[in-house]
């Protein structure tokens, strides 16, 4: 049987229209999945509906009735029967390739627990805005976001040795979630490049909180702190991704199906220390960085990459990922232009502040 994962929403009165957005998002992921939902004791009568309705639909998709409040938010996996558990909140959006990702790394690091991808955050109402960080050892601490969190079934979350009453968690579930596992397991983060997402008015972390809501949770905050510091382990964050991130962008278009391809990389040569980097994530495939090696006159895949402005390399290969930025109308004509020239047929893909063009044949 295939690995499966348990994605987990938790829904607290957003529109019917979250429910459809991302139902179809989760739609495209290309793994087996089940889509465990609930709706967290709001007034939104409408949301539970549209659940129900949606659960009654598609059997991948089941809803629960809670026993309490914020039960499927604090304990994700408490109602999963996955492999693995994706925590994601109603109001994100997730690559199409997530998942699949996640279970090759899984596959690859045995030792890693918890996968993280970060994302991009902008404001639904009012001025947007992106915040892409590459990981480093200096700002793990203070720029680590902990969305997109994904994680070996069985990890039993210890809220009853840490917090005097575990149902006052009502703020920074994502950070107590994460680090407490980083106390059994390595965390691995991904480039942050797979999750959208929306801050809402209402959303959990900027909503005002009363006065004894703000002593719950800063008594949490403490009990939480008092805990980690006797338990955390060093180094449980992988490294393999520091500083290598933007030259992912390209990559994130295979799917894994072409594993012992040749692929050739076109664009702003990584340096040697992120070519190295790259080769040992990618080890099932051969990878040239500019030219060909000797005696291969046509690479099974050409990732051109024109995130750092445009180049007209010549186009070969049996597939062909071309990225660059929205709004870079040179790279993407050029580029489709030389498809078509082919006889290629291609599709493109815009995705957060890039445009990926895929040839078919």
């Amino acid at each position: 049987m295939s690995d499966k994962f348990s994605i987990v929403t938790s829904f607290y009165g957003e529109p019917v229209r979250y429910v459809n957005r991302l139902y179809k998002a989760i739609c495209d992921q290309s793994v087996d999945w089940e889509w465990v939902v609930t709706e967290d004791f709001s007034d939104n009568e409408n949301t539970k509906k549209a659940l129900i309705d949606l659960s009654s639909q598609d059997p991948r998709v089941r809803y629960v009735e809670q026993r309490h409040k914020r039960e499927l938010y604090v304990d994700p996996s408490v109602y999963s029967d996955g492999d693995y558990i994706f925590h994601i909140d109603a109001d994100d959006l997730v690559h199409p390739n997530y998942l699949i990702h996640c279970l090759y790394w899984f596959k690859r690091f045995p030792h890693v627990g918890c996968i993280l991808s970060g994302g991009y955050f902008y404001m639904e109402e009012g001025q947007r805005f992106s915040r892409y960080v590459i990981h480093t050892e200096d700002n793990l601490d203070s720029l680590q976001s902990y969305v997109g969190r994904v994680w070996r079934s069985g990890y039993e979350f210890p809220w009853n040795s840490i917090f005097s009453n575990p149902q006052d968690i009502i703020r920074m579930n994502d950070m107590f979630i994460v680090r407490s596992m980083e106390c059994s397991s390595d965390i691995l983060c991904l480039p942050r490049h797979y999750i959208k997402y929306l801050i809402r008015e209402n959303s959990n972390s900027t909503k005002s909180r009363t006065p004894e809501e703000i002593k719950k949770i800063d008594r949490c905050h403490r009990e939480f702190e008092n805990w980690y510091s006797l338990n955390s382990r060093e180094s449980s964050r992988d490294p393999f991704f520091y500083d290598t991130e933007e030259y992912l962008l390209g990559f994130l278009g295979i799917e894994w199906e072409d594993i012992g391809s040749h692929i050739q990389y076109l664009g702003k040569k990584p340096k040697p220390h992120q070519r190295r980097k790259l080769r040992e994530l990618y080890r099932e495939y051969y990878i040239s960085f500019g030219n060909l090696p000797e005696g291969v006159e046509t690479p099974d895949i050409q990732i051109i990459d024109c995130t750092h402005g445009f180049s007209g390399h010549t186009v070969n290969g049996e597939k062909n990922i071309i990225v660059c930025k929205i709004g870079d109308n040179d790279s993407y004509l050029h580029y489709s232009n030389k498809l078509k020239e082919q006889g290629k047929i291609h599709r493109w893909i815009e995705l957060w502040d890039y445009r990926w063009i895929l040839s078919i044949t």
